[in-house]
């Protein structure tokens, strides 16, 4: 990028002065929401919700269109609500985002306008609030033909918390679990429950069921429903040691952990550094999150925070055993990773 080239030649760019010129310059162009989008996309695989497809005689509203849209409202809200520079738990309680006609439909929501987005506060008796209850997260982590407990709690502990899930015993049973049809066991809950019998099963279902249970408040694209097979869903589930009920108290109990923002800061650190997390000094990623806290969990300033530490400049001059580092401060041709 030339704005960035130029000042990088006249050496502007090895004094921290001139440094913070241009991020300054960076964080405020209009071209810095498309790194916001970027980063999103990247964190919550959003690029995958485009090639999902479902069973059409399960979810006969779910179109390739449906799945666009859905993508672009995560995208909508997460945008403005860095804009407004609104602090980042708050992505897991708000109840701004923003719908057109197809997706009002979805959530059974009035939309005025016949084409375009518009903003929309999500009523409390929804049961839905904040990124969760977005049909992006509900539908990407759910298979063709059924919502899923464990795909949308594996993905809660792995993409927003940052802690792996061990993968499946290969020659695991789900046959019971899968039998959607069952006269008796006729909700997910009651399938899991008789699946997780099995001592094999119950040290990863443990810690990913308790959080995706809530979450069958929602079909499998996100719709909202009160019941499975006529029979009533139950909501309650466990994060962190406290009990909830609900998909919007599980929000609130995510804003007020610090796990998922700690998850964000390093999962945001790799992406600036193009370096994974054990390539990354702990110490570092410590203060990231000191100062991410203590700006109110600013996302602009935590970009802001990593610009300016001496970290962000610092790249491993080979690959080997042997690797060594060098600064990039020296150089006049630093451009500060990829600008926007």
């Amino acid at each position: 990028n030339q704005s960035l080239l130029d000042p990088g030649r006249r050496g502007e760019l090895e004094t921290a002065q001139g440094r913070k010129a241009q991020v300054a310059r960076m964080l405020a162009s209009p071209k810095a929401e498309n790194g916001v989008r970027a980063f999103f996309t990247d964190f919550l695989q959003l690029d995958r919700v485009e090639d999902m497809s479902k069973d059409p005689l399960v979810y006969n509203r779910f179109t390739p269109a449906l799945a666009r849209d859905l993508k672009e409202q995560m995208l909508l809200t997460i945008s403005d609500h860095v804009a407004q520079d609104k602090p980042y738990p708050q992505l897991f309680t708000t109840r701004r985002t923003f719908l057109n006609r197809r997706l009002g439909t979805l959530y059974e929501a009035p939309v005025a306008s016949t084409e375009g987005w518009e903003a929309y506060d999500i009523p409390v008796e929804q049961g839905r609030a904040g990124i969760l209850g977005h049909g992006a997260c509900l539908a990407l982590f759910s298979h063709e033909g059924r919502s899923s407990p464990t795909l949308r709690g594996k993905a809660i502990r792995e993409v927003l918390m940052c802690h792996p899930v061990p993968d499946p015993p290969a020659n695991v049973d789900f046959s019971g679990f899968n039998d959607t049809s069952n006269a008796v066991l006729k909700t997910a809950r009651q399938r899991l429950d008789r699946h997780n019998t099995d001592p094999v099963c119950t040290g990863c279902h443990f810690i990913t069921d308790p959080l995706g249970l809530p979450l069958e408040r929602f079909d499998g694209i996100g719709h909202a429903r009160f019941d499975e097979n006529g029979a009533a869903i139950d909501t309650t589930g466990l994060f962190e040691g406290s009990n909830y009920d609900g998909p919007a108290e599980l929000g609130r109990l995510m804003s007020e952990s610090s796990t998922p923002s700690q998850c964000v800061v390093r999962r945001v650190a790799e992406y600036a550094t193009g370096r994974t997390a054990d390539k990354l000094s702990q110490s570092w990623v410590d203060s990231l999150f000191g100062a991410f806290k203590d700006n109110g969990y600013s996302y602009r300033a935590l970009l802001r925070y990593i610009a300016h530490s001496d970290e962000f400049y610092v790249v491993p001059a080979s690959s080997g055993p042997e690797a060594t580092v060098v600064s990039l401060k020296s150089s006049a041709n630093v451009t500060m990773n990829k600008e926007h």
